[in-house]
């Protein structure tokens, strides 16, 4: 059967206050996905200090396993629950034993499944009422029963919490009424298994992501950086790959290594906002997301896909540019890269065609791109490829046309500088294409990502 998923959304947590009464940390509830096998999932809450804790898992009153915990001075408990296939429904219940007193707690309607924590900025948030094709999308919702959603709260806090103080969206099933943000949307294209998806600078990740590091997850999705195009622009080819670092390393820690160290970690390259830019800040943050290496994963950044979106640029969205309507290509495109990266399906193609090599033909002044797999030309054009004139860092670049495509090359004019053309890129502007008609694809569909290339100690760059 298809397994459960589920996407997290964050929220501030709150001080509880020491007591007796047990209960599980609350971003447990009923209709929550916990993480399938080979991983172990983790429950905790909170309970009388000294009272034992026995956890059962159970099925249409069959038991499946418990597991003991006492309640540690500072009022937590915590079970790692062994490996469990994929599926459900469970009934969890905790029961307290202290002294003479016994009390429990009950999760109902609990599948195993994936988890995918889902982070970002408004993209992320967009509701689907706001996509292409809403009411198409709100009315097949019901369909996706084995999805379960959570959303936190948007908060902030100065110091790391343990729990969520707010909870936006309670673990649900979704229906029109629910299925309200992109990430829901995510979860249902990677309808495998059960499935479950949370947003960050310090005080977001304090409130909003720290209170998940305890849970066991499968991977995360990561849709921001549009406020980076105007701030630390140059960093962040240096910050996104620490961020992933990062949250490697504290989910793996928080959760005692049931979350994988290296887990899946998939990300939207930017889009579009401006069509005319005083800048080059969008091309290059695009280049940063990569690690400058213009495709992932690469070797700083292992285990991670990307979802090329250059050609979704929508100047007609009432919610404005910077917030393109058509989600459903960019969820599906995160899920080509979850198959291939998360689920080890090796032979699927789930990014675009990149340049191989560059070879230059000073007398004919033309440059022959090759490409890793073929590639469809959907267009020529006059301006989106560009070489450099001059030597770096300031370079002086100059358009090139498309002449002519054949199986993996394209074939550029080269009038400016045939002979001392030192660089070339792609699709280094702001708004490089119409919707779905960039120059390049491969016979997937999947449009070819921006890059830019230096003949300068590049055994790529051969000259005829």
């Amino acid at each position: 059967m298809a397994s459960p998923r589920l996407f997290l959304a964050p929220v501030l947590l709150f001080a509880w206050s020491a007591g007796t009464q047990l209960r599980f940390a609350n971003y447990y509830g009923d209709h929550m996905v916990l993480q399938k096998e080979p991983s172990c999932a983790i429950v905790w809450g909170y309970g009388t200090p000294g009272a034992d804790i026995t956890v059962t898992v159970s099925q249409e009153q069959n038991f499946t396993m418990k597991e003991i915990a006492e309640v540690r001075a500072d009022f937590k408990w915590k079970v790692i629950l062994s490996p469990m296939a994929s599926g459900g429904p469970y009934k969890i219940e905790a029961n307290q034993s202290y002294k003479q007193e016994v009390s429990n707690v009950t999760l109902n309607d609990v599948y195993f499944g994936d988890v995918w924590l889902c982070s970002g900025q408004s993209n992320m948030e967009m509701t689907v009422s706001q996509i292409f094709n809403a009411r198409q999308e709100l009315a097949e919702a019901k369909n996706y029963s084995l999805v379960r959603v959570f959303s936190a709260a948007l908060v902030e806090s100065d110091a790391e919490l343990e729990e969520l103080g707010a909870i936006d969206l309670p673990w649900s099933v979704p229906t029109a009424a629910f299925i309200r943000c992109f990430k829901v949307y995510i979860c249902r294209n990677l309808s495998l298994d059960p499935i479950g998806g949370p947003k960050s600078p310090s005080v977001l990740w304090n409130a909003m992501i720290h209170p998940f590091v305890n849970l066991t997850l499968k991977g995360v999705i990561w849709y921001q950086g549009e406020a980076n195009t105007i701030m630390n622009t140059d960093l962040y080819n240096c910050t996104f790959p620490a961020l992933i670092e990062d949250w490697r390393k504290a989910f793996h820690e928080g959760s005692q290594r049931q979350t994988q160290l290296y887990f899946p970690f998939g990300f939207v390259q930017l889009c579009t906002d401006r069509r005319v830019a005083p800048d080059d800040n969008f091309p290059r943050i695009r280049w940063h997301q990569t690690a400058d290496f213009g495709y992932a994963p690469n070797k700083k950044m292992p285990n991670t896909f990307m979802a090329v979106t250059i050609d979704l640029g929508d100047d007609h969205s009432p919610y404005g540019s910077i917030h393109p309507r058509d989600k459903q290509t960019v969820a599906y495109r995160l899920f080509l890269g979850a198959l291939a990266v998360a689920y080890d399906k090796k032979r699927l193609v789930f990014q675009g065609p990149y340049p191989q090599t560059v070879q230059v033909d000073a007398h004919l002044g033309l440059l022959k791109v090759t490409y890793n797999e073929p590639i469809e030309l959907r267009q020529l054009s006059e301006e989106i490829f560009e070489v450099c004139c001059s030597e770096q860092p300031v370079c002086k670049w100059t358009p090139v046309s498309i002449k002519a495509s054949l199986y993996f090359s394209v074939f550029l004019l080269n009038i400016a500088c045939p002979r001392t053309v030192l660089g070339l890129r792609y699709a280094w502007m702001e708004w490089p294409c119409e919707y779905m008609l960039c120059p390049l694809y491969n016979l997937q569909n999947l449009p070819a990502p921006p890059f830019i290339t230096f003949a300068k100690n590049n055994p790529a760059w051969i000259v005829w």
